[in-house]
């Protein structure tokens, strides 16, 4: 086995790593969601006086959204996945008609200048409809891959801002706190996540230009 088969062997050994682990990540996010979302719902009790309902019909307006988004992040990874198949299949299919087409030259004993120019004609005829093929598809893994990028946020954020939510709905039913320590509260740990979030990318963004 050359070098190229074993750097080729390696990389999709990564890959197969890399889809397992995130495949792992999803449905266990999705789970804690799930999770959640039941807790929530059975922690609340209709019978009995609560306070500030508003905040638990929040909890579920935001797990919702948290779950709607889980499950189209793993249909967005399944369409990604679905052309990265269809590119490898079409890379198959082109290397099988280069060698079909050396085969056959040189199994032909006479040799002629034009048949070779015919083979490369036809060859990369097939070349450059295999190339325009996955230059569509690649467009639309591209978007795909945007989505599935802006629907994590809204997934990650909606869960957090649940538990938020959640929490201060216990917490106001034991304490008796006011409608406006609530909506202050909600909005001092926002702003508190914001500054945090900023802050990470901040650090992160001078260490990766020291690093360039």
């Amino acid at each position: 086995m050359n070098n190229n088969e074993q750097t080729k062997d390696i990389n999709i050994q990564l890959v197969e790593k890399h889809d397992s682990t995130q495949q792992k990540f999803e449905f266990f996010f999705l789970s804690i969601i799930l999770g959640s979302l039941a807790l929530s719902i059975q922690t609340w009790n209709l019978t009995e006086e609560n306070n500030s309902l508003y905040l638990i019909i929040l909890t579920w307006i935001s797990l919702g959204i948290s779950l709607i988004t889980a499950l189209f992040r793993i249909e967005k990874i399944l369409q990604i996945r679905q052309i990265d198949v269809l590119n490898l299949k079409e890379q198959i299919n082109l290397n099988e008609i280069e060698k079909m087409i050396i085969e056959k030259l040189n199994n032909n004993t006479i040799k002629s200048q034009d048949l070779e120019i015919k083979a490369k004609g036809l060859f990369d005829k097939h070349k450059k409809q295999s190339d325009e093929a996955n230059k569509f598809r690649n467009n639309y893994k591209e978007i795909y891959s945007f989505h599935f990028l802006i629907a994590y946020k809204i997934q990650k954020w909606t869960f957090l801002f649940s538990i938020l939510t959640f929490g201060l709905f216990k917490t106001t039913n034991i304490l008796n706190l006011s409608f406006c320590s609530e909506i202050l509260i909600i909005f001092s740990v926002i702003l508190i996540v914001i500054f945090l979030v900023l802050l990470y990318e901040h650090i992160l963004n001078r260490a990766i230009k020291k690093k360039i």
